[in-house]
């Protein structure tokens, strides 16, 4: 069993991915015990947003690099520099317009979006060389700017986002500057080569909906209920969510190229079998972990300014579940797929965040618990679409 454990590489990602998950749970916890309730709401609201941004922000060409192997040259960082810049002026137009923000955390907000998509392209280049400490060193970097700020907004006593958000927004600079170097070596010279924009196109819409549904709860919370239920479902989000958010990871980390260097068929089958395995067996476990330890961290931690009731518990560990077993789905179909295959699941996800948007503004009758139930809605679509197309890849024949 410990063989078998071992040889999970998505669980080997997973693990690498823990150390990143604990650093912005660390985080997020501390700015959630020295910052004001609205306060800890909008820096978790920021940080949502700026996901989001980062995942658009390459249009496609991290999730092209991973598929495939060719060289990300000046050319591509010049490509994904532009269409950072705009991807975060169009997200900076959006939130001032949706959300009580200041223009100060806006712009924190926009730096985060150019450094995130920016570091993208080295993060994408290693996996496809199937170098994830590299990788893996690149992508908790976000996680770590996160734990850093907060303990600057801790040790400073901050009474606002705006200090957190600036040291998180340098660090992001650092990190992409940092993964440039590292890769300067393979594109020295070189000339490379392109990629259709259809294609980009088709690859950042499916990569923008997992992340646009994945931070739903947070982005319809201020908007269908105010700022505190925020905070409440970002602490929630912070214990229950975040071994599900660092095994969904981990999965699209390296099954996509596990799958894509099996030769055969029944050689695809093993790998997607035992990596899900491993991982459903590793999601019940996180599963029985969170619901004993939550009512500790609330209590002993954040000294009970928040409190979750089992049923929000519930809806919180339903949805992290499904976000994982779409994930499994979702990397066979980025690993064996076409390019009409992505454009298909692209399409799935959007339709699935309309599922969530209408199941979280039903749900929302009954608090909190209903939105993220609601939500959940849209993740259950969106897991049993992917895996009805998924399936065949595993069995058909390559050349």
């Amino acid at each position: 069993m410990l063989q078998s454990l071992w040889r999970s590489s998505a669980l080997r990602a997973a693990a690498g991915l823990g150390g990143g998950g604990l650093a912005l749970a660390a985080g997020n916890l501390l700015l959630a015990r020295v910052l004001p309730t609205d306060e800890f709401a909008r820096f978790a609201l920021m940080y949502s947003l700026v996901t989001v941004g980062v995942s658009i922000a390459p249009i496609g060409a991290d999730v092209i690099l991973v598929r495939r192997d060719f060289v990300p040259n000046r050319r591509l960082h010049r490509q994904v520099f532009y269409t950072s810049v705009l991807v975060a002026t169009a997200v900076v137009a959006v939130a001032m317009s949706l959300y009580p923000l200041p223009v100060a955390l806006l712009a924190v907000i926009g730096v985060c979006i150019i450094g995130g998509g920016i570091k993208t392209v080295p993060v994408a280049y290693f996996r496809s060389q199937q170098r994830f400490n590299a990788a893996l060193a690149l992508t908790v970097s976000t996680n770590a700017s996160l734990l850093l700020a907060s303990v600057i907004g801790f040790v400073a006593g901050a009474r606002s986002a705006l200090l957190p958000g600036i040291a998180m927004s340098l660090s992001l600079a650092l990190a992409a500057a940092l993964g440039w170097h590292a890769i300067r070596p393979s594109i020295s010279g070189s000339t490379g080569s392109t990629y259709a924009w259809s294609e980009g196109w088709s690859a950042v819409s499916f990569a923008s909906a997992g992340m646009i549904l994945g931070a739903f709860e947070r982005l319809l919370a201020p908007r269908l209920l105010n700022l505190h239920e925020l905070a409440t479902f970002s602490v929630l989000a912070t214990i229950a969510g975040s071994p599900f958010q660092m095994l969904q990871l981990g999965v699209g980390y390296t099954l996509v190229p596990g799958l894509r260097n099996a030769t055969t068929a029944a050689q695809r089958a093993k790998v997607f079998k035992h990596e899900a395995i491993i991982v459903a067996a590793t999601a019940t476990t996180a599963g029985v972990v969170v619901w004993i330890i939550t009512p500790s961290v609330l209590h002993w931690i954040l000294n009970d300014r928040y409190s979750v009731a089992w049923p929000l518990l519930t809806a919180a560990l339903v949805t992290g579940a499904l976000k994982v077993f779409s994930s499994l789905a979702a990397s066979v179909v980025n690993a064996l797929g076409s390019g009409r295959d992505l454009f298909l699941i692209s399409g799935i996800g959007w339709v699935a965040i309309a599922f969530g948007f209408i199941g979280a503004s039903v749900g929302v009758r009954w608090g909190l618990t209903g939105l993220v139930f609601g939500v959940g809605a849209g993740w259950l679509f969106r897991a049993i679409a992917i895996f009805w197309i998924a399936a065949p890849k595993l069995w058909l024949k390559r050349d």
